[in-house]
Formats: C-alpha cells, sequence, structure tokens
C-alpha cells in the first residue's frame, strides 16, 4: 500500500479512531525500535578500561557478549546504562513518559502490568542515572543561612 493511500484513509477516519489509532502505532513503534540502536560496538572494558575487547557471543534476541583480555570480565552493550538488568525492556519508553508526566508509582504499576516493587526500583535507575549527568557543582562566592522550609520534593 503507498503512502498517499494510507493518508487518504486517515483522512476519511473521525478525530477520535485518528488519535487512537495514533496511540496504538506510537505503542507499535516503541516495541519494534531496539533500544540501543545507537551503540555501534564497544571499543573499551567497562569494568579497567582496556582496549583489548573481543567478541565473546550472542544472545538469542540479537545482542552482543564482550570479553576482556586483560581482566577477564565479560560484558554486554547494556553493562553500566539504567536498563542492564531489566526483563521488559519493551515497557521502559512507556514508563519514561508516564514518569515524566509525574505520575504515581501506583498508577504506572497498573497501566504497565508491572509490581510496584519493580516500578520503584526502575524509577531508582532512572533518577540515579541523572547523577551522573548533572554534576552539581559551586563556583564563586557561596553564603549560607540557618532558614529552614518545611518542604520535600521527594517523589519528583
Amino acid at each position: 500500500m503507498k503512502t498517499t493511500n494510507i493518508i487518504k484513509q486517515f483522512n476519511k477516519l473521525t478525530y477520535v479512531q485518528q488519535t487512537e489509532l495514533l496511540q496504538k502505532l506510537k505503542f507499535t513503534l516503541s516495541e519494534s525500535r531496539p533500544i540501543l540502536n545507537h551503540v555501534k560496538s564497544i571499543k573499551e572494558c567497562p569494568y579497567c578500561n582496556s582496549g583489548k575487547v573481543y567478541k565473546h557471543g550472542t544472545y538469542k534476541n540479537g545482542g552482543t557478549r564482550f570479553r576482556c583480555q586483560d581482566c577477564k570480565k565479560s560484558y554486554n552493550e547494556l553493562t553500566g546504562t539504567s536498563i542492564h538488568c531489566i526483563k521488559k525492556k519493551e515497557l521502559w519508553d512507556r514508563f519514561i513518559e508516564l514518569m515524566l508526566d509525574s505520575k504515581s508509582i501506583r498508577y504506572i504499576s497498573n497501566e504497565l502490568g508491572l509490581s510496584t516493587k519493580t516500578v520503584f526500583e526502575w524509577r531508582h535507575k532512572v533518577l540515579s542515572s541523572f547523577d551522573n549527568l548533572y554534576k552539581k557543582e559551586f563556583k564563586g562566592i557561596v553564603e549560607t543561612d540557618s532558614v529552614f522550609f518545611r518542604f520535600s520534593q521527594k517523589g519528583t
């Protein structure tokens, strides 16, 4: 089917049907997109930073394992990332969307069909990966005062 025919058929749908179709297509795209399409090759060991690495097998889903000749440790493309030991990677993109929309852990758990413990652990993996991105440093003159506010940003 040509793209122009698809667009003509899409324009014939009602607004509600169009939005429904777009949501389903977005979820389908999210599931089919490989998470690590940006990773081409691993050049150094994440443990000892040695450049003497070689391919050490593959996974059923297409991932590649590597092994360091110096420290003899093996790893894959996900080692050191926030999605390293996650079982349901197809839900990760939707989880990030819901988290950025400030949805609660229980809401995300019900929406994705995961346990609250899993969602809680995923949330902390994401938050800890942000710690590495944003380094807080004081520069210039820093002054402090003893003013206390009862304000908590827990969970945001």
